[in-house]
C-alpha cells in the first residue's frame, strides 16, 4: 500500500478515499492490491474467500472471552462464576448492538 503511495489520511488515499467534508469511501483501486497480497500469503484456501456466518463470528468472540476468563482463573486462583457470567453478558451486549 505504501509503495503505491497510499498513506491513508496523510495524503487522502489508503484503503479509503478521504475527501474533506465527507465520510471515507472504499477505494475500488485497492481491491487488486488486496487480492495480490492474499495470493502471496496464501490466506484463502484455493484462492477463494471463506464464508463465515454472524453466529460463527459471535462464537469466535465469545470463546476468546471464555478462554481469557479461564486463564484469569488459572493464573490468579480467584475464579468466580459471576465474573464469567458478566463477561459473557458483556460480549452478548456488544454483539447484539453491532452484528444484528
Amino acid at each position: 500500500m505504501i509503495k503505491s503511495g497510499r498513506n491513508g489520511k496523510n495524503n487522502g488515499k489508503g484503503y479509503y478515499i478521504y475527501e474533506r467534508g465527507s465520510k471515507p469511501k472504499p477505494d475500488p483501486q485497492v481491491f487488486p492490491i488486496l487480492e495480490e497480497a492474499r495470493r502471496q500469503v496464501n490466506i484463502m484456501p484455493g484462492g477463494k474467500p471463506i464464508n463465515i456466518t454472524d453466529q460463527e463470528v459471535v462464537e469466535m468472540i465469545l470463546f476468546a472471552v471464555v478462554n481469557e476468563a479461564c486463564q484469569v482463573e488459572k493464573l490468579l486462583s480467584i475464579f468466580s462464576y459471576k465474573y464469567l457470567q458478566l463477561q459473557v453478558q458483556y460480549v452478548q451486549n456488544i454483539c447484539s448492538k453491532h452484528l444484528f
